[in-house]
């Protein structure tokens, strides 16, 4: 089984270097947000409150999911009720190493591990890759209307505005297009009525912990420099 997390990261791995195409902070925030989105999608949270990033996420139904990621994220939830913006942070620890490990379980990248640097995971087997970035160029740069398992990987990287580097935009013009029709998407009515509102949340939570990150950041560079 795979969840949209898993997905997120394979497009995001390039698969030579089998490094992020993004900065850190912004992949490990759209994979805890991604654990969110699909917790909404599958209707097993809400969230209350005027603001979605803002508000509180509710677990709906705690019977644990089947996979063990989405089960300790739900598990997380549950805990205590918490707004959407300080969930992300709280659910991307340490997922992205729990998702490589996936990934190598099930033969798409190989473990390197280097001294003195960061390991790294270059493709192993690329065909379950290819049918993503495929599926990807086909809604974010030809246009094709996506199924909601694809806007909602789209909705995903338009949050952490990864979504040109997931289909490899050879130009400006193209990066610039991709990351408009991303977020017309990720903004977009695809999801159902009933868990928009939770969808909402995940999609501001991730958009404002990133750029919070980022922000902070850049400021610290800045100081020590």
């Amino acid at each position: 089984m795979t969840v949209l997390a898993d997905d997120l990261l394979l497009v995001l791995l390039d698969p030579a270097s089998g490094k992020p195409r993004v900065e850190g902070t912004k992949l490990d925030y759209g994979l805890g947000g991604a654990l969110l989105l699909e917790l909404a999608l599958a209707e097993r949270i809400d969230v209350v409150g005027p603001k979605p990033a803002k508000a509180e996420v509710v677990v709906l139904d705690d019977t644990p999911p089947d996979d063990d990621l989405l089960a300790d994220a739900l598990r997380r939830i549950a805990e205590k009720r918490r707004k959407a913006d300080s969930l992300v942070p709280a659910l991307a620890k340490g997922v992205r190493s729990r998702l490589l490990e996936r990934a190598e379980q099930r033969g798409e990248v190989r473990h390197e591990r280097l001294t003195l640097r960061p390991d790294r995971w270059p493709e192993a087997d690329g065909a379950r890759r290819r049918a993503l970035t495929t599926r990807l160029s086909d809604v974010l740069v030809t246009g094709v209307t996506p199924d909601p398992r694809t806007a909602a990987l789209v909705a995903v990287l338009a949050a952490i505005d990864a979504a040109p580097a997931a289909v490899s935009a050879p130009d400006r013009a193209t990066r610039k297009a991709v990351a408009r029709r991303a977020t017309e998407i990720g903004e977009g009515g695809w999801a159902a009525e009933s868990v928009r509102r939770a969808v909402k949340a995940a999609y501001d939570a991730m958009t404002a912990a990133t750029t919070a990150a980022v922000t902070a950041a850049t400021i610290a560079s800045t100081s020590s420099s």
